[in-house]
């Protein structure tokens, strides 16, 4: 049986580490593709592209907030979560994702998004522009951070990746917080490490026999521990492409 070729690793020991070597190396090499409607390919990210928008975002949120600040990425499913987590990651701050506000259950949706907000103690959002519409059109009483600290990265200048300064945080710092869905108790959050994420990777990829060849496919939600490491951290570890496509698409097909 003739053995597949290894995917390329990187000699990295924290996530940003990680995509900036495969910018350099492979800058026009596919790292995400979101698929619309489940079928066709509606927005691709090289990582070449990705390190820039990363160093872009990086860049902006430091001018907005300090190291080691905790930040909501509530976004809907597509590129712009990938580009705020990885941005988040270049500034060393800690994310954590989170459901957007649904529009249609937004009482309910809220409490959980109000309740994470307090519990991790973040100092800043990171959202859609259409959220931070809704937001501003709804009333919701007091809100756990105020407006002036919502920040949307959907039309953010591309100079801002000029300004981007490398950050040397140590694989024992913390990545981002993943909190539970809340559906038996109040949502609890566990702090995830850049040690834990490389050491996940390297077990996923081992564990699934992932080679040089791999291609991922995710309909898993982003702010889901499965959907969030084995959809979009371990593919970009192996370096290989990963579809992603909406939960709600999914399950209507």
């Amino acid at each position: 049986m003739t053995r597949r070729p290894s995917p390329e690793i990187p000699p990295a020991h924290i996530l940003p580490q990680v995509l900036r070597w495969r910018a350099e190396h492979h800058p026009d090499q596919p790292a995400y593709l979101f698929l619309r409607d489940g079928l066709n390919v509606a927005g691709t990210l090289t990582y070449g592209a990705l390190d820039a928008r990363a160093r872009a975002v990086a860049a902006y949120l430091r001018s907005r907030f300090a190291p080691g600040d905790r930040l909501l990425l509530a976004l809907p499913p597509g590129l712009s979560f990938v580009e705020a987590f990885w941005g988040t990651l270049y500034a060393e701050l800690v994310a954590v994702p989170v459901p957007p506000l649904d529009s249609v259950r937004l009482k309910q949706s809220a409490a959980r998004f109000h309740g994470i907000a307090l519990d991790a103690g973040c100092a800043g959002i990171v959202s859609s522009q259409a959220m931070l519409s809704t937001i501003r059109g709804a009333e919701f009483g007091a809100l756990p951070i105020p407006l002036e600290r919502w920040v949307s990265i959907e039309a953010l200048d591309p100079s801002w990746a000029d300004q981007w300064k490398p950050l040397d945080p140590t694989p024992g710092s913390l990545a981002y917080l993943q909190y539970t869905s809340g559906s038996t108790s109040s949502p609890k959050g566990a702090m995830v490490s850049h040690d834990n994420l490389v050491h996940q990777s390297r077990y996923i990829t081992e564990a699934g026999c992932y080679d040089a060849d791999s291609t991922t496919l995710s309909w898993m939600p982003h702010f889901h521990d499965y959907g969030l490491v084995k959809g979009i951290v371990q593919p970009l570890w192996i370096g290989r492409p990963t579809y992603l496509m909406s939960p709600l698409v999914f399950l209507k097909r």
